[in-house]
């Protein structure tokens, strides 16, 4: 009897001790990285396990970008990493396969994918041509293959379909004459459902293009539609019972800060529900996950005074905000997410980047139980230093010939702009004058400052003596 009750005793502290969620908060640094690291995919293991997909700047022999994948168990602790993918390669999309393993779609100029079994060995890859492709999502398909889907050419949606190890079946280019991307494909039966956007001639203008195709890669339909008449993007599509829930980017009512929306839409691409995520600061949509069957987590980073921090909403099936949270640690100075995973327990981990007292990029991942709790994570009640102005992230970055700079203020003031190298020695004065409110713009060349390849920090200052600093990566 003693012995029976023993093992009563034992099975039941197991399961409590099985229903407690995992909770902690990590950060990964490639020691053969230059200044930069960061994280844009998260797919499960074996065991319990996850791969994080991402990239690193590797500085031997010249600086130049590697997929960086790190295996690491339930609790964050690392379990190897690897360098995969040719040098100048990078990832924003990995799916994981039926072995322990995972299926990695990159691009280094031409696309490509790459399987890396459980143990950390590659088992294929395989290269489909191209040029300029980006890879923004991959999924495996109810025959066991993958469908992938990004950007070609810089401004030509791309579609392609490989079988289970990695040989191509179709691939398509949709063009378009201002710029197409696809950001997000769901499978529904036999057919593909691919959320993007479609700009058009009007600068600074964007909608909704939900494309329809076939298990051949033939587009059925498509249709474009926006979110409150408002300049929007969709970035990634759910199916849900006999609908497609989107979520992506738009802006205020006075297009001046980006906000997050989400919208059910049926598979004729009529908006049946809405819903802006309106917040006084500046969002930027990272990614969006089903939670349970009536809840959706969004993956987010939102300018807070000088700073950009990671922040998670979890919602209702109607788009109405449950948990709202802010992360951080208290020795990091940024951070954004920009993928999320919902495992098997519901548990969430988040991915993305945090940068360093030595404005050091590194790898940041977070798991949270399904209300966002995590007891490791700071939460909330981060000091806002000064709502007056943001210097915003710069495009491309990094940057061969030039990339584009923007300061955003709420109202008029005076700003300098300044250049330094990674040494901090002063290069040359950008921007002296006094700006009026909203965003300006102004373009930064390689060549009119000589800048070679490498790390460099714009500073900017206001009269009223506030400063912000950003690191900007020049590859020649």
């Amino acid at each position: 009897m003693k012995v029976l009750l023993t093992h009563i005793i034992l099975f039941l502290t197991s399961i409590t001790l099985t229903a407690q969620p995992i909770t902690w908060e990590r950060t990964y640094d490639n020691s053969q990285s230059y200044f930069t690291d960061f994280a844009r995919a998260i797919c499960e293991s074996d065991s319990g396990n996850y791969f994080i997909a991402g990239s690193s700047l590797i500085s031997v022999p010249t600086n130049h970008y590697r997929i960086w994948l790190i295996k690491i168990d339930p609790y964050g602790d690392t379990l190897f990493t690897r360098l995969v993918g040719l040098p100048g390669s990078t990832t924003r999309a990995a799916v994981s396969d039926s072995k322990g393993g995972c299926v990695i779609a990159g691009y280094s100029g031409q696309s490509f994918t790459t399987c890396i079994d459980k143990y950390g060995n590659v088992v294929w890859e395989r290269s489909y041509g191209g040029s300029s492709v980006q890879m923004h999502k991959i999924i495996r398909t109810s025959d066991g293959g993958y469908v992938a889907c990004g950007r070609i050419s810089l401004r030509h949606g791309y579609l392609l379909k490989i079988d289970s190890v990695g040989f191509l079946e179709w691939q398509r280019v949709f063009t378009s004459p201002f710029s197409k991307v696809f950001f997000d494909v769901a499978q529904v039966g036999t057919e593909f459902f691919v959320i993007g956007d479609n700009e058009t001639a009007i600068p600074d203008t964007a909608n909704i293009a939900l494309s329809r195709f076939d298990s051949d890669g033939n587009l059925i339909s498509e249709k474009e539609f926006s979110i409150s008449g408002r300049q929007c993007v969709g970035y990634d599509v759910i199916c849900n019972q006999n609908d497609l829930i989107i979520g992506g980017g738009t802006t205020d009512e006075n297009n001046t800060r980006g906000q997050l929306f989400f919208a059910r839409v049926d598979t004729s691409a009529n908006v049946l529900y809405e819903k802006i995520f309106d917040s006084p600061y500046r969002n930027y949509f990272g990614s969006m996950k089903l939670s349970s069957e009536n809840r959706y987590v969004f993956a987010l980073s939102t300018i807070y005074g000088f700073s950009l921090l990671p922040e998670a909403i979890v919602t209702d099936s109607l788009g109405n905000t449950v948990y709202r949270r802010t992360f951080y640690k208290s020795n990091r100075n940024e951070g954004e997410f920009y993928e999320l995973i919902v495992d098997h327990n519901k548990d969430i981990i988040f991915v993305g980047l945090a940068v360093d007292d030595f404005y050091s990029d590194v790898v940041y991942a977070c798991r949270t139980d399904s209300s966002l709790y995590s007891k490791t994570v700071k939460v909330g009640d981060f000091k806002i230093e000064s709502k007056d102005f943001a210097l915003l992230e710069n495009y491309p970055n990094p940057f061969n010939s030039s990339t584009i700079i923007k300061i955003s203020l709420s109202s008029k003031d005076y700003m300098r702009l300044d250049l330094f190298d990674v040494s901090g020695k002063f290069i040359a004065c950008l921007l002296d004058e006094r700006l009026n409110a909203g965003v300006t713009a102004l373009e930064l060349s390689a060549d009119m400052h000589k800048l070679s390849s490498g790390v460099y920090f714009i500073k900017m200052t206001s009269q009223k003596g506030f400063t912000k600093i950003k690191k900007i990566i020049s590859l020649k």
